[in-house]
């Protein structure tokens, strides 16, 4: 008996498969998949040609999501400039004063703006 089952054994396999198979169809078989496929739908965006010659601006919400600071950008202070992104969440800071003051100020400036100082990481550079 046990030699049976075990010669047999892919054919049980795809058994419990084609039965597990039969349970979902059965379960799904009502199912309003219209409903699903609504919800997919891909809008389509203007492009530069369709809109007079300007291009709209379709990833702005994703560049400020990762860039929340771009638009003040470059920011001066005393003794540092922060002049850019080299990554998400990454400013270089170019600077010729002491670290902690300068990690201190721009800091600052993050709450000024409404940025969490943690999200950030700085990376610093002489002038």
């Amino acid at each position: 008996m046990i030699k049976e089952i075990y010669r047999l054994r892919l054919v049980i396999i795809l058994a419990i498969i084609a039965v597990f198979m039969g349970m979902v169809r059965f379960r799904y078989r009502n199912y309003d998949w219209s409903q699903l496929q609504a919800t997919v739908q891909i809008t389509p965006t203007p492009t530069a040609t369709q809109s007079g010659g300007q291009a709209t601006p379709t990833t702005t919400p994703v560049i400020e999501e990762v860039y929340p600071l771009i638009d003040s950008l470059p920011y001066k202070g005393k003794d540092f400039t922060v002049d850019s992104y080299s990554a998400p969440y990454t400013l270089n800071i170019i600077t010729s004063g002491n670290i902690k003051t300068v990690t201190k100020e721009v800091y600052k400036w993050m709450v000024e703006n409404k940025v969490a100082t943690e999200s950030h990481k700085l990376i610093f550079s002489n002038k």
